[in-house]
């Protein structure tokens, strides 16, 4: 799987699941997944970067997501239950 992704209104979705889509100057590509790793990045797909520790089932997370010019990180907030 290709390491690139966007976020589309609020959705995490990764290239492969894009095998048309329509590029910045308007045209319909088929096998928009397949485009070379320079156009994708034009077009704003960026890798994912996942920070923080993986869930535990002992404990409850939210994910959440920041996007900066270059890459989008998936980071982890500890829920903890009130009256703790």
């Amino acid at each position: 799987m290709r390491n690139y992704w966007k976020l589309i209104n609020g959705k995490l979705v990764n290239i492969e699941e894009m095998k048309t889509g329509t590029l910045k100057n308007g045209y319909t590509v088929s096998g928009y997944y397949a485009l070379p790793t320079d156009i994708l990045q034009n077009e704003g797909w960026k890798p994912l970067v996942i920070e923080g520790p993986e869930p535990t089932e002992d404990s409850t997370y939210e994910v959440y997501y920041e996007e900066t010019e270059t890459e989008i990180r998936k980071k982890y907030k500890l829920i903890i239950p009130e009256g703790v």
